[in-house]
Order: C-alpha cells, then structure tokens, then sequence
C-alpha cells in the first residue's frame, strides 16, 4: 500500500511536471512571438520617424521654394511698374513731339 501512494505520488509529479515543462514551453513559444510583434512595432516606430523627418525636410524646402518664388514674383511685378512707368512717359513724351510737330504748321 505504501508502494501504491509512493507510485501514485511519483505519477502525479511526473505528470505535474509534464504540465509545467507544457506550460512552459507554450509561454516560451508567446513570449517568442511577443519579442517579433515588439521588433517589428520597432522597426515600424523607426520608419515612422524617418518619413517624419524626411517630410520636415520636404516641407522646409518647399517653404523655401515658395519664397523664393515670392520674392522672384515680387520682383517681376516690381519691373512691370517700371515698364508701365515708362510707358506713360514714352506716351507724355510723344504727346509733347506731336504738339511740337503741330506748333511749326500752325506758326505758317
């Protein structure tokens, strides 16, 4: 009798033991796929921040594109005035030639 709890104390270690050695390898195998998941949000985490960085960069170059774009716009605009400018002095100016065209004849 003491031979049969001895055996049934052994089998019911043995397979105790079977559970944990099951138990852990079913947590070793979660924790194995845990480490993945964690790499990848990683590499996920890393990528995002180099399109951010990539896209600051993008941003800051077209900010200034956009304002050399201003300023060259600025300046075109600022040679159009000029030219209209001398454009009505071209026109006052032909408009005095034309009164002094017309002085001589009325003077005969």
């Amino acid at each position: 009798e003491a031979q049969e709890l001895t055996q049934t104390k052994e089998e019911e270690l043995f397979s105790s033991i079977q559970g944990w050695k099951a138990h852990t390898a079913a947590a070793e195998t979660q924790r194995s796929h845990l480490e993945a998941h964690i790499k990848a949000l990683r590499d996920a985490h890393q990528t995002i921040e180099k399109e951010r960085d990539e896209s600051k960069a993008a941003v800051e170059q077209l900010s200034q594109q956009v304002l050399g774009e201003k300023l060259l716009i600025d300046y075109i605009e600022g040679w159009k005035n000029h030219v209209t400018a001398l454009e009505c002095q071209l026109s006052d100016l032909m408009a005095e030639l034309e009164a002094l065209r017309d002085v001589p004849a009325k003077v005969e």
